[in-house]
């Protein structure tokens, strides 16, 4: 296993207040003493407790900081890493990043999986790019992501619409991109660029991080190695990475990788998931057009998912009629989560839910507001294909807000 070794003095003097979730489900508070191999150590009220490193879930700031301005780039790393930046540009193979903080960055550009300019965060529509192009929703991005090509992607506004240029990207400068292709080379403004995707063949897949840590500017950073000073964390990612975070900007380190899986964090099977509203017919699941398209990780009405006075950070909140489809990966056994509609809208909303794992129904229930939240438990070894169904209940789409809290899967 990859080494991880925190510096206990050093944690101390930044006196990390910290919340520990295991896996098991179990929540503490404490001051986080020390990390190592096998277990962590907290300082809590009723002395050191410490727990193997492999049941543990995650552990989160108890000050959470407050979240930074929108950044300009979100950039991906091959390794599963998300930095949100403010700028990006490129030479001679070298990819140089301006990190929200000030900080810079330098990959090569093998490390980089695609950049997106102004990236649309959930809930809040298409943003706009460099110079006032709109960008594309999240799922159509995620096409242009998965499109099947031999070449790089460069995703351009034309007119009223985002498409994309095969070619090979070339040096990425402050005002154009290069781009070479049919044996002609174009410098392209970059303010009529959305994005880009580069293309690498028989790309192997990433080595595991040993945890993925969260930062207060909404980047993720995919970790092999973590260590403390007493300013803040260093660590290097699996691409090669090296970035100081201080203390002030955690808000997570995940320790799940290879034993738990948010479907929060799982892209949805765009072609067989949709929206229905009560009246009119099936739109595609885009928040830029419509206000109750699916919400990662927050609620409809913005914050927190919350149910029965308790808020959960990760999850899902679906509106009638919405239908998702997954594809789950092999060896998971178990999903869990707690639904109910969210607190905000008290006794209101009325919703039908079902679960189907392949072709068998593994859970089919009427969800009302006012009433306690519903722990779900429910055996998926085996399954492929998950398809979660929201439907209208006795109030037509009234107030059908369903959070499907700490929505995962389970080794």
């Amino acid at each position: 296993m990859t080494s991880l070794v925190l510096i206990c003095a050093a944690v101390l003097a930044a006196n990390l207040e910290v919340e520990l979730q295991t896996v098991a489900g179990e929540s503490q508070r404490g001051e986080l003493v020390a990390i190592s191999t096998d277990e962590i150590t907290l300082a809590t009220t009723d002395g050191q407790r410490r727990w193997p490193l492999v049941d543990v879930l995650d552990i989160a700031s108890a000050k959470a900081p407050a979240p930074q301005g929108p950044p300009g780039v979100l950039v991906a790393l091959r390794d599963g890493s998300r930095v949100r930046a403010t700028n990006y540009t490129t030479s001679s193979d070298v990819a140089q990043i301006e990190l929200v903080d000030g900080a810079k960055l330098s990959l090569p550009i093998a490390a980089v999986h695609w950049v997106r300019w102004e990236p649309a965060r959930a809930g809040e529509g298409v943003a706009a790019g460099e110079g006032g192009a709109a960008g594309p929703s999240d799922n159509d991005w995620q096409q242009f992501v998965e499109r099947a090509t031999e070449a790089d992607l460069l995703v351009v506004r034309k007119k009223d619409e985002v498409d994309s240029v095969d070619g090979q990207i070339g040096d990425v400068g402050a005002e154009t991109v290069a781009l070479a292709f049919d044996d002609e080379r174009l410098d392209v403004n970059r303010k009529k660029i959305v994005g880009l995707i580069y293309y690498r063949a028989q790309d192997a897949a990433p080595a595991a991080p040993l945890a993925k840590l969260q930062t207060a500017d909404g980047s993720v950073w995919a970790a092999k190695n973590l260590t403390l000073a007493e300013a803040g964390f260093a660590l290097e990612t699996t691409a090669g990475a090296k970035v100081d975070v201080p203390v002030a900007a955690l808000v997570r380190i995940d320790f799940s990788q290879g034993k738990v899986l948010y479907l929060s964090d799982l892209e949805w099977d765009a072609a067989q998931s949709q929206r229905t509203p009560y009246f009119g017919p099936p739109m595609p699941l885009d928040a830029a057009v419509d206000p109750y398209a699916p919400q990662r990780d927050r609620a409809f009405e913005g914050g927190e998912l919350t149910l029965g006075r308790k808020t959960f950070r990760k999850g899902l909140a679906l509106h009638s009629r919405t239908r998702l489809v997954f594809r789950l990966p092999e060896d998971y056994r178990r999903l869990t989560a707690v639904v109910g509609i969210d607190d905000r809208l008290s006794d209101q909303g009325n919703v039908k839910l079902e679960i189907v794992g392949d072709e068998k129904t593994l859970l089919s229930a009427v969800v009302k507001g006012g009433d306690p939240p519903l722990p779900l438990e429910l055996d998926v070894s085996g399954v492929r294909r998950l398809t979660i169904t929201v439907d209208f209940g006795d109030a037509q789409d009234v107030a059908d807000h369903l959070d499907l809290c700490d929505l995962r899967i389970i080794k």
